[in-house]
C-alpha cells in the first residue's frame, strides 16, 4: 500500500503539520481523503465571511483542485462530510451542492459544530474519493 501526501500551491493556507490530502494506492483502486477544507486564502484570513452559499463554492472547488492533483474529481467522491456551525445554513449550502452534484449524490453527513477552525469560517467539507486506477505508480 502506497500513501502520497497532497498539497497544493500556496495559495490555499494549510497551518500545522497536515496535508490537503492524501490518496492510498489499494492495488486496483486508489482511495482519496481530504481534509476539512475551509475559505481561507494565503495568509489564513477567511474568504467570504458570513456567506456560506460562497464559503461552500469555494470549499468544493478547492477540493476538486486537491483531487485534480492525483487525476480525480468531484465524480469520483463517494463520501463526504460537510460542517457547518449553524443549522440555518443548510439550505444555501445545500443550493450550491446542488449545482455540482445534479446527477450524482455521494453518501454525506452533515454536522452542526461551533466552530471550523477560523472564527469568520462557516463551512468546511472534507471527502473520501475513490479511483478505478492506480494513480500512484
Amino acid at each position: 500500500m502506497q500513501k502520497t501526501k497532497i498539497n497544493l500551491d500556496e495559495s490555499i493556507r494549510r497551518g500545522g503539520e497536515y496535508s490537503h490530502g492524501v490518496s492510498v494506492n489499494m492495488g486496483g483502486a486508489t482511495l482519496v481523503f481530504t481534509s476539512n477544507q475551509i475559505a481561507v486564502d494565503a495568509r489564513g484570513e477567511a474568504l467570504y465571511e458570513n456567506d456560506p452559499k460562497e464559503q461552500a463554492r469555494y470549499v468544493i472547488e478547492v477540493t476538486d483542485r486537491i483531487l485534480n492533483e492525483v487525476g480525480a474529481g468531484l465524480a469520483d467522491i463517494v463520501k463526504t462530510i460537510i460542517y457547518i456551525t449553524d443549522m440555518s445554513y443548510f439550505p444555501d449550502v445545500s443550493d450550491v451542492w446542488d449545482e455540482y452534484f445534479k446527477s450524482y449524490e455521494p453518501a454525506s453527513s452533515l454536522v452542526e459544530v461551533k466552530s471550523i477552525g477560523h472564527p469568520s469560517c462557516i463551512v468546511g467539507i472534507e471527502v473520501v474519493a475513490v479511483v478505478d486506477k492506480n494513480i500512484n505508480a
